[in-house]
């Protein structure tokens, strides 16, 4: 990577990131880093770490996987009301199946992007989620192979806990108010008490993978709880009409706040979330929601 052209990605990421490592952490970072290049052979792989190392200290890695978790929370922040007839999912009932479930497990797409173009080094990556109304929720998210971070929402500890492989790095810090709240929403117990009325358009049935669907879509942000401000937000729901419970969860989302605008130059941002292999009710050791945090790892508190 010419010098230039790293420099300038360190700027830009330095200037909206909120933290601030002490001299001696960047200095040990920066150590970490010329060791780790120089075990890399591949011109292309070096350029890679190099960016994701710069990218993994900057609060905007953070705020976009947030934008994401919100949108997928909408599907809580709503009340699947409508008429019931033979042609038509009974919504009341998909809100008893999920209210009695006490955990979720799921997989997601999440892309961003500006002007139609994947965002650089944030486009796209992978999530496997676990969520609890007992524990809390973990999201194991990969970018393109390779691990990119384990983020743990811990309820009974009220904190959050960011394990990062690139640079054998761990953050620790308090929940905020905002981050109980969309946890919260996360939870199966979070479906039954955010069910409020909402204004919704049924998108009749078809099948996903042989399992026969009714879907439904709710515009508006009016009820999203974010860390940023969302211009705008449709979520698609395509729930099994045997089961009562959601096959595939399509959202897309908006925003213009600065905070991630900063990144593309104030240019609007879109976050695409899909999210299916949805399992419900499933058994959920507690082991899966205690963050495993090498020996040789920096712990960083917030």
């Amino acid at each position: 990577m010419p010098q230039m052209d790293q420099k300038r990605i360190e700027h830009c990421f330095e200037e909206i990131s909120q933290f601030r490592p002490r001299s001696e952490v960047a200095a040990r970072d920066l150590d970490r880093a010329k060791e780790r290049l120089a075990e890399l052979t591949s011109e292309q792989r070096t350029k890679g770490q190099q960016i994701w190392r710069i990218i993994m200290k900057s609060r905007i890695t953070k705020l976009a996987a947030a934008v994401a978790v919100i949108i997928a929370a909408l599907v809580t922040s709503h009340y699947l009301g409508g008429s019931i007839d033979g042609t038509t999912i009974a919504w009341a009932r998909v809100i008893e199946t999920i209210e009695n479930a006490r955990t979720i497990t799921s997989r997601e797409t999440r892309t961003l992007t500006c002007e139609a173009k994947e965002l650089p080094f944030l486009g796209t990556s992978e999530v496997i989620k676990y969520a609890s109304s007992e524990y809390g929720v973990r999201e194991d998210m990969v970018k393109d192979g390779q691990p990119l971070s384990h983020t743990y929402w811990l309820l009974k500890a009220n904190e959050c806990v960011t394990i990062i492989p690139a640079l054998k790095q761990c953050t620790r810090k308090p929940l905020t108010e905002v981050e109980k709240k969309v946890l919260h929403q996360m939870t199966p117990e979070g479906v039954a008490n955010l069910i409020k009325s909402s204004q919704y358009v049924e998108l009749g049935r078809k099948s996903i993978d042989g399992v026969e669907v009714e879907g439904l879509e709710i515009r508006g942000n009016e009820l999203v709880v974010a860390p940023v401000e969302l211009d705008s937000v449709v979520m698609r729901m395509w729930v099994d009409v045997e089961t009562y419970l959601p096959v595939v969860i399509e959202a897309d989302a908006i925003t213009t706040d600065k905070t991630i605008t900063t990144f593309t130059g104030g240019k609007p941002v879109k976050a695409e979330l899909l999210a299916g292999e949805f399992e419900w009710n499933v058994q959920l050791d507690a082991e899966i929601f205690e963050p495993n945090i090498p020996e040789d790892y920096t712990i960083l508190e917030e």
